[in-house]
């Protein structure tokens, strides 16, 4: 492997260790504080839809299990196509939450370095 390609293997790693520590903080936070992580993240307005199929600190408990997962999907390259997409699934869905604000752009910005790391996973195999 050239200098080149060394550099740019690290460079996707930091890359994916970045974003793997911005899931699991959510994630763990998401675990341990279920109540008050809801009444930052979740629109008012969408609670009632989440709660016809399960209470709300379950839906943040799983919510949170799925972010940790990922990150460590992530993180160590295991099932790296399977972390990357459920990294997309989950920005898709926080920046459907959040809707239009700096927050969101943020994440769609995160979102579209997933899926450039995507799409280079899925060339390289």
């Amino acid at each position: 492997m050239r200098v080149d390609g060394k550099i740019a293997a690290s460079a996707r790693w930091v890359f994916r260790a970045a974003i793997a520590g911005i899931f699991a903080y959510f994630g763990v936070y998401a675990i341990i504080d279920s109540e008050a992580q809801a009444a930052v993240w979740v629109r008012p307005d969408l609670i009632p839809l989440i709660t016809n199929v399960l209470p709300i600190m379950v839906f943040m408990k799983l919510l949170g299990a799925a972010q940790v997962v990922t990150a460590l999907l992530l993180v160590t390259g295991k099932f790296l196509k399977i972390g990357l997409v459920m990294a997309a699934a989950l920005l898709v869905g926080i920046i459907f939450n959040l809707g239009f604000n700096d927050i969101s752009l943020r994440d769609l910005v995160i979102l579209t370095g997933v899926l450039y790391l995507l799409a280079q996973e899925l060339r390289l195999r």
